[in-house]
């Protein structure tokens, strides 16, 4: 799989999360301590097939509860 197939992959599954939990953008940029435009531009990111921050992939998924990244450390 591919860095942009990985990308859009976590678009996806961050997005059907957000559906199912009938949260908005903004209500997830709150949460995760940035702006509603920044988070709508990561999500825009991802879903072109660019990674985004560490940190915030880290937050999304903690606060989404969801598996997003794994460290084996």
């Amino acid at each position: 799989m591919t860095e942009k197939e990985i990308a859009k992959k976590m678009y996806s599954k961050i997005d059907m999360k957000i559906f199912e939990k009938k949260l908005t953008y903004q209500e997830v940029a709150k949460n995760i301590g940035t702006s509603k435009q920044n988070f709508s531009d990561q999500m825009l990111n991802l879903k072109g097939g660019k990674f985004i921050n560490l940190r915030t992939l880290l937050k999304i998924q903690n606060f989404l509860g969801i598996k997003l990244i794994s460290f084996y450390i």
